[in-house]
């Protein structure tokens, strides 16, 4: 009896301790903006939205018109996932440029860690970690900018 009563405490105390990591999509997203910026902290922000140039044509321009139209929102962090400055450059005001709140991603990191593949993608925080991963699609678009606008 003493032994099944042992086993059933380490158990428990294994469930907890897998339960208490950090949510993966967190993880992923702190591993890869630490590699692009080094100096940006996600505690500055409560929402992430993601735009990779190259994919569905109609999300990407309401995308970069929601960004250009809230640049000034410090509480988003606005990413775009191009590999070089031609695939971009066009697409923003040079002001944005200048935003600690805009990050390019040069080097395709969001998708090697299948973080956004074609669709923009938005990130917000739960119980303080970005866990909640909605793909910006033509049939939510509007609600999503409407949620993170009235968010933040």
């Amino acid at each position: 009896m003493f032994k099944f009563y042992n086993s059933y405490i380490i158990l428990i105390l294994l469930g907890v301790s897998c339960t208490s990591r950090l949510p993966e999509t967190h993880e992923k997203l702190v591993e890869v903006i630490g590699r692009l910026n080094d100096d940006l902290s996600l505690n500055n922000f409560s929402t992430i939205v993601v735009l990779p140039v190259q994919g569905c044509s109609p999300c990407i321009e309401r995308t970069i018109s929601f960004i250009e139209n809230n640049k000034m929102n410090t509480e988003v962090l606005f990413i775009v996932v191009a590999k070089n400055k031609r695939e971009w450059g066009h697409l923003f005001s040079s002001e944005l440029f200048k935003n600690s709140n805009f990050l390019i991603d040069d080097q395709l990191l969001f998708m090697d860690y299948d973080l956004v593949q074609l669709f923009p993608v938005y990130f917000s925080k739960k119980n303080g970690y970005f866990s909640e991963k909605v793909e910006i699609n033509g049939s939510n678009v509007q609600d999503v900018f409407e949620k993170i606008s009235t968010q933040n």
